[in-house]
């Protein structure tokens, strides 16, 4: 017997030793409540015009080959340009028919029917008669005219035709740049704004979203927000376009977490509101308002995906990113296909942003692990009407590659699908997901040991996707 302890005791020793050097190399991380930084993520989102579609004659057909598309990649969040002149004729009369607002209600049917929230933007009034924004009668935001407008506009949609999809609403597009960092005029604006939903019985049925600036000139805009505009403001915004250096070194998270302190801090009412990314993208030799060079390159997959785990890392509730649908805007190219002319070709960008899309939905618990040097983590609870999943995304900036240990204690033996996004592996394919999942499963402590190719995003869920 003391032979049989002696080998049961070596055996177990020498496994021990066995396993140790088996997964010598792994970066090990383990998920717990302590972690969690978001409770209600809103998800992965984007901007989706419908502007010049008439320009580019979407169809029906057309239509929903994009809608499909949006479908297909389970959007929770979308936002839609709305502007006075799209119906607005002068002397207090409207045309709800008109070719604009057509366009904007077949958006809008759709999110209706998707259960798609919507943040609506005006985006401005103009101040000269060739202004592309300029409106009827209205002489700049801050004329009580412009809210009167737009408010009217945004009563049509809630109060006539019921879009209860419509939750947020923007006053104006980067007040910053309009406005030439005019705080006043913009403060007015959205006084001018509260008092007319007040009128419309819109107050508790639209939660007013600002102040939508970019980030280098965030810091004053957003603690003159917090502190001017607590009750008002339901939510803080930010556009942020940053560098491929930023992101591959991992400092974003940082500079987001920045700019949320300039909410935070200011005070506790403030500092209790969510906080959206509402325009996410590369800076890197952009081409304002166009497009990016960038945008069909296989690495801008990685660099956003890498963009939206920071974001959802820094606390960001909602992460949109800039844009959907190059049909949106005329010889625009930032879009996840290109526009009717060049047939709708998906870029490779779409499979990117669509597998953080379909994995951490509406509702999640957002949690922020440790990581090792060049990956991203981002771990998330998704909790289901019965049973409660889980969502994991790792992006590896290395050039080599990296094996993970994950250890979920609350996903013992759960079954997972992998997914991987690296080059060559997307094809020009709407289907992309159905035919590129594994499935793996956790041991009894909830652990699962991955592979991360170099320069790739692996996800992993127990969602059925």
């Amino acid at each position: 017997m003391r032979y049989q302890r002696l080998f049961i005791f070596f055996s177990i020793a020498f496994l021990q030793i066995l396993f140790a050097s088996l997964t010598q190399g792994i970066d090990k991380f383990i998920v717990n409540d302590n972690q969690i930084v978001t409770k209600n993520f809103l998800g992965f989102g984007a901007e989706w015009d419908t502007y010049y579609y008439n320009g580019y004659n979407i169809s029906d057909k057309d239509f929903k080959l994009i809608t499909d598309r949006i479908s297909n990649m389970k959007l929770p969040i979308v936002r839609i340009m709305v502007l006075g002149k799209y119906c607005y004729l002068g002397n207090g009369k409207y045309n709800w028919n008109s070719d604009s607002m057509i366009s904007i209600y077949k958006q809008l049917d759709f999110c209706q029917k998707e259960g798609i929230k919507v943040i609506v933007c005006a985006w401005g009034a103009g101040y000269n008669p060739n202004d592309w924004l300029k409106i009827h009668d209205v002489s700049g935001v801050d004329d009580p005219k412009y809210a009167d407008v737009v408010g009217t506009i945004m009563d049509y949609l809630l109060n006539t035709k019921g879009y209860t999809c419509i939750k947020y609403f923007s006053t104006i597009n980067e007040p910053d740049l309009q406005l030439r960092n005019n705080w006043g005029m913009w403060l007015k604006c959205m006084n001018n704004f509260a008092d007319n939903f007040k009128r419309h019985g819109l107050t508790h049925k639209l939660i007013l979203l600002g102040p939508e600036i970019t980030e280098s000139n965030a810091d004053n805009w957003l603690k003159n927000s917090s502190v001017q505009l607590s009750s008002l403001l339901g939510v803080y915004s930010l556009h942020l376009y940053a560098s491929r250096n930023l992101v591959k070194s991992g400092g974003l998270e940082s500079i987001i977490l920045k700019n949320m302190k300039y909410v935070s801090n200011s005070n506790s009412v403030a500092a209790s509101k969510p906080f959206f990314i509402t325009e996410a993208g590369m800076s890197d030799d952009f081409k304002p308002p166009y497009g990016n060079p960038h945008i069909s390159d296989f690495q801008y997959g990685i660099f956003m995906a890498d963009y939206a785990v920071q974001a959802a890392r820094a606390g960001s509730s909602a992460i949109l990113a800039w844009m959907l649908d190059d049909n949106s805007h005329k010889d625009f190219y930032w879009g996840m296909w290109a526009n009717k002319i060049d047939n709708f070709k998906i870029r490779p960008w779409y499979y990117a942003w669509s597998l953080l899309s379909r994995i951490f939905p509406n509702g999640a618990t957002v949690y922020r692990v440790e990581q090792p040097k060049d990956i991203r983590i981002l771990v998330a609870r998704i909790h289901g009407s019965t049973d409660e999943y889980w969502s994991i995304c790792l992006v590896n900036r290395a050039s080599s590659y990296k094996t993970m240990g994950i250890k979920v204690p609350e996903a013992k033996n759960t079954l997972f699908s992998y997914f991987n996004y690296y080059s060559n592996a997307s094809t020009n394919d709407v289907d992309f997901f159905n035919k590129s999942v594994i499935k793996m499963r956790s041991d009894i402590s909830g652990s699962i040991i991955v592979n991360c190719p170099p320069n790739s995003i692996v996800v992993l869920t127990s969602l059925q996707t």
